[in-house]
């Protein structure tokens, strides 16, 4: 029986060893999960001229086609946001029936905006050789 306990003593040891060490390193493998979400939230910006592959280099700048589209859109842009703004402006300053002194200065300051997004667009076309058949 001494004999036994002799041999069969530091084999259990091992085993035990080896066992404590299978469990601590399965207990670090573990994540523990955190209540709520902690992950950082990605606001994406749309620029329907931006190249995506890509995003330090802007090949509307080194293209002259390309550079007179994005400038004929902005200026497009500009005239739409203008009238946009006038319309929601009229709409608002109607609702009561009365325009007072100082929404008729906001008016007349949006009908400016207007004007003057028209006049740069129009100069931009005429500029560039586009042909206006309105006249």
């Amino acid at each position: 029986m001494r004999v036994l306990k002799n041999k069969f003593a530091p084999i259990f040891v091992m085993f035990l060893l080896i066992g404590a060490g299978a469990v601590a390193a399965s207990a670090q493998d573990k994540e523990q999960e955190k209540p709520g979400n902690d992950r950082p939230v990605v606001v994406y910006y749309y620029d329907p001229f931006m190249s995506w592959d890509r995003w330090w280099y802007d090949p509307y700048m080194d293209d002259p086609y390309l550079r007179e589209r994005r400038s004929l859109y902005y200026r497009r842009e500009a005239v739409r946001d203008a009238r946009s703004e006038l319309r929601e402006h009229l709409m608002e300053y109607n609702e009561d029936g009365v325009i007072t002194a100082d929404e008729r200065e906001e008016l007349n300051d949006n009908r400016a905006d207007l004007n003057e997004a028209r006049a740069d667009l129009r100069e931009y076309r005429r500029d560039q050789g586009y042909i206006d058949y309105r006249r």
